[in-house]
């Protein structure tokens, strides 16, 4: 016999009410994926439209949460949603990313269809309207507001409940006997229901075995236990997807109330409550290796997750030593309990995951072997690649050469991208006496700079040294080895009769990072203009920032002169210090930008000159000297002195390899040295210690999470310039540059 209760339920909703487009009910059928209701819907924003599966979320404060994938892809403030029958207008959204959308579209994701779960969809969507969440029947349903049915009505309890709005959701106080009561929340993000341990523990179940947990005449404490798990939003737990989807909910949103239908609790789920038990029992690790070995919980939908928590708990290193058992029981029942078709993906993952450790090397060729056969139906299709490249490493560490090279050859083979693989294969050249294979396969590590870039050009390095007893040639090797490989722009070649210098140099500044992937595009623009304009026309400064993320191509210097002109992201472009020319992307928008630019600079290059300069750099043993003499300058007017390497090697995760123009130091202060009117001299020097010291400083300021692996902090005396230009320091136009290679004089307009 079915029970009927009606408890209150928190209405957050600050937006008009929403209408259907009829009068009558409406519906659309929800799909349950353990225990989670979706919904398979199109968004609408105007023309745009996406298809995907929204999570019914009764716990939601907000109409819609929308992943940042999606709610980029629609590229506006609300969205129309079309569901079965149901259609709701102007539904305000929030997009961000949230990765509990990206594990459940991946884990289920032939159970969905390859359909994305792409956001969360909350009551308050609903306005004041009437809805029915119909676990039973697998149903959504909505009408226009409808009156409560009479209190008398037979076989049926209703009770109105006091709600706090601000806590948003559908939040219910359950009865825990003794007097006791709690506030739950109707929580379907997740499959289980769960109490805070604390106030668990106070009930006298710490493992969430609660005796008692009533609405009304319903005691859901009997529909299965309540996972010890902490929460937020001042709740002491949540009743879950799994007992939600074993009702009829039907919302009347105008009155801040819900009718909950239920049907009798059946069979207690005893496998769960036994895993609640294991992960609070003293020593959770035996507990859970019992309850894996458990004849009756060998079908338990919690297999899976009792398998990644044990091998997770074995795994934490306990002076010095890892629970090996139960490591390798809990590995193999992971791959196990996983879906057919991703067993060889999760036990990729798990041999990621285990540290490289020598007693664990027979776990992992016992599991890549077990995965191979049903790899090649797996999902992932690169899953089979994978388990190759393991299994060829661990083959290359026991010497069997030959069996390494076979498997290694198969993963190149499936993933011809992969840096992981090149890099195994450079090391297995380099046992087989074949350094030349060895470095060209290490350079191809390089080109993957996500997964092996750095790895890859210290592995290159360090053989090239070896091999040539010394650097020398290095960087042309690299440079040979990177032709028509790495993101490149030459510009067709300008006829000579279109070449006038007027004396007039502009000085290009860009504002980068080598972490930054949209200014992949603005620095090969930027090395295209170093290589469409002579030294006459255009002169051109690379300023490292740590933006978006640290790297070691930064400087004092650069975030000295990014603060002086009020720089706060990456790309940002000047030319001659106040035309600024906006954008970014990935390198094959660089041929747009190079256009954009060139245009910039065309009206520069024709104005008159007003300032000359005249300069000379030489090394003086360790010390370089900079003698400029300067013409045309008046009061107000600085010279800034730039030390710049003419090209730096790393591998940045936006895939550019070479960088050039890089700054490196100053000469002059920040604000740069001051001029008088007329004519002025200038003298300033430094040595290869003092900019090593100082780039030092400024990359240890960023090192976060340790020393960076690539470091280059010495300057390579043989690559160094410096760049000089004339600042007016009231509007920021710069009046000249020049740039002089270290032992020659150049002299503009002559």
């Amino acid at each position: 016999m079915r029970v009927l209760a009606a408890v209150a339920v928190a209405l957050l909703s600050t937006w008009p009410p929403l209408r259907p487009l009829c009068a009558q009910e409406l519906s659309a059928p929800l799909r349950y994926v353990d225990g989670r209701p979706m919904l398979l819907v199109t968004l609408r924003a105007g023309e745009r439209t996406y298809p995907c599966h929204l999570l019914v979320d009764l716990s939601a404060r907000i109409p819609l949460l929308l992943h940042a994938n999606a709610a980029g892809a629609l590229r506006a403030e609300q969205v129309d949603i079309e569901a079965g029958d149901v259609r709701l207008t102007s539904v305000p959204l929030r997009g961000q990313r949230d990765r509990a959308l990206e594990r459940l579209t991946a884990r289920y994701a032939e159970e969905l269809k390859e359909v994305p779960v792409a956001g969360y969809l909350g009551l308050a969507a609903f306005g004041d309207q009437t809805v029915v969440v119909d676990g039973r029947g697998a149903a959504l349903r909505i009408s226009p507001a409808t009156e409560l049915e009479p209190e008398a009505a037979p076989a049926r309890a209703l009770a109105t409940l006091p709600v706090d709005p601000r806590k948003g959701g559908a939040q219910v106080e359950l009865g825990l006997g003794e007097g006791r009561t709690g506030r739950f929340a109707l929580h379907t993000r997740d499959p289980y229901s769960f109490v805070l341990p604390d106030f668990a523990a106070e009930l006298g179940a710490p493992s969430g075995r609660l005796r008692r947990a009533t609405l009304e005449g319903i005691d859901l404490a009997a529909y299965g236990p309540f996972r010890p798990a902490r929460a937020e939003g001042g709740i002491q737990g949540g009743i879950g997807g799994r007992v939600l989807q074993r009702t009829t909910l039907t919302f009347h949103l105008a009155r801040s109330r819900v009718v909950l239908e239920a049907d009798p609790p059946g069979p207690y789920p005893e496998d769960e409550a036994g895993l609640y038990a294991a992960l609070v029992a003293e020593d959770p690790v035996p507990a859970l290796m019992g309850w894996l070995r458990d004849e009756t919980c060998a079908r338990s939908p919690f297999r899976e997750e009792a398998a990644a928590m044990l091998l997770e708990r074995a795994l934490r290193d306990r002076d010095g030593l890892i629970d090996l058992e139960a490591a390798t029981l809990g590995a193999h029942e992971l791959v196990a309990a996983s879906p057919e078709k991703g067993r060889a993906s999760r036990a990729v993952q798990i041999l990621e995951s285990l540290p490289e450790r020598p007693d664990l090397l027979d776990l992992r060729r016992e599991l890549i072997r077990k995965a191979l056969p049903a790899a090649r139906h797996d999902l992932d299709g690169n899953a089979q690649h994978l388990l190759r490249l393991q299994l060829g490493q661990l083959e290359l560490d026991r010497g069997d050469l030959v069996e390494a090279r076979r498997q290694l050859l198969g993963a190149v083979f499936g993933m011809p991208a992969d840096g992981r693989a090149h890099l195994a294969m450079g090391r297995l050249h380099e046992k087989l006496n074949e350094p030349e294979r060895a470095l060209s396969r290490y350079f191809l590590a390089v080109l993957d700079p996500q997964k092996t870039g750095v790895d890859g050009l210290l592995a290159f390095t360090d053989l090239y040294r070896r091999r040539n007893g010394g650097e020398q040639g290095l960087l042309a090797a690299l440079q040979e080895l990177a032709e028509g490989r790495v993101p490149a722009l030459h510009p067709v070649p300008r006829p000579p009769q279109d070449i006038r210098p007027s004396g007039r140099v502009v000085l290009a500044e860009i504002f980068t990072g080598a972490e930054c992937r949209p200014c992949a595009a603005a620095d090969v623009a930027f090395d295209a203009l170093d290589e469409h304009f002579g030294d006459d026309e255009l002169v051109v400064v690379q300023w490292h920032l740590p933006i978006p993320a640290p790297e070691p191509l930064i400087s004092a210097a650069a975030q000295a002169r990014a603060q002086r002109k009020g720089v706060r992201g990456t790309p940002t472009v000047f030319f001659n210090g106040t035309t600024s020319v906006r954008g970014g992307g990935d390198p094959d928008q660089a041929t747009e930008l190079f256009g954009r630019y060139t245009q910039a600079i065309a009206p520069l290059l024709r104005l008159a000159p007003t300032v000359r300069i005249a300069a000379r750099a030489r090394w003086q043993g360790e010390r370089l000297e900079v003698e400029a003499e300067l013409q045309g300058v008046a009061a107000g007017q600085r010279l800034h002195a730039v030390v710049v390497e003419e090209t730096l090697v790393f591998p940045g995760s936006n895939k550019i390899l070479f960088h050039h123009s890089v700054a490196r130091g100053a000469l002059t202060p920040g604000r740069g040295a001051e001029l008088q009117d007329g004519q002025a001299r200038y003298q300033g020097q430094t040595t290869l210690t003092a900019l090593a010291a100082e780039l030092d400083r400024a990359v240890a300021e960023v090192e976060t999470r340790g020393r960076f692996p690539i470091r280059p902090t010495q300057p390579a005396r043989e690559r160094l310039a410096v760049v000089l230009f004339v600042e007016d320091e009231a509007s920021g136009e710069v009046l000249q540059a020049q740039r002089v290679p270290l032992g020659q004089a150049r002299e503009d307009g002559r």
